[in-house]
């Protein structure tokens, strides 16, 4: 599974030095300029952890990668875009996240391969994660209802069924290792 992620470039020194890296929420840049996302994220942490029975020591359990692909509602299956940023720019729903972190100059985008079939990623369509996002309010399609099973879904490991689909899947990874990394591209 082909997924995109944007990362610092010191990323690429911790590999070199450590041979793996292990995020962690309370050493995050983003949920430092944007607090009230922390709850959010740790409801995902959890749900993640409890799904994949990690138990967080001082390095691993501790956060997630947040990564993103290509992916179509018909046939379940990855979209494979020659282009990455391309696609992303011609997907509305990601663009004002991506402008966000391609302003930092010390941030890379990776294109990283990652066996899934051990763990659970915790895939959803990128509005569904927007929707989720503080002041939660169930906007129109949205209902109620929807945020709960969507919540629910994810605290189950299942991908809920999107309900605006974007084409954009976010999904979550424990950790990065030098293998996992397929190309490394300049974030503009």
């Amino acid at each position: 599974m082909s997924l995109w992620t944007m990362q610092n470039k010191q990323i690429l020194d911790i590999l070199d030095q450590d041979g793996i890296y292990y995020p962690d929420f309370q050493k995050s840049d983003y949920l430092h300029k944007i607090p009230k996302l922390s709850d959010l994220y740790n409801y995902f942490l959890t749900s993640f952890n409890a799904i994949n029975a990690i138990q967080p020591d001082d390095q691993s359990g501790q956060g997630l990668i947040f990564c993103f692909m290509g992916y179509d509602y018909q046939t379940h299956e990855e979209v494979h875009a020659d282009n990455f940023l391309d696609f992303i720019h011609r997907h509305v729903a990601i663009n004002s996240l991506w402008e966000h972190l391609t302003r930092n100059p010390d941030n890379i985008l990776l294109e990283v391969d990652f066996n899934h079939e051990f763990f659970n990623p915790l895939m959803l369509d990128i509005n569904d994660f927007q929707i989720l996002m503080p002041p939660v309010q169930a906007l129109p399609p949205y209902t109620e209802d929807d945020l709960n099973r969507i919540l629910d879904d994810i605290q189950t490991g299942n991908m809920p069924q999107a309900i605006m689909p974007s084409y954009v899947v976010q999904a979550h990874l424990p950790y990065l290792r030098p293998e996992n990394i397929l190309n490394v591209y300049h974030s503009s």
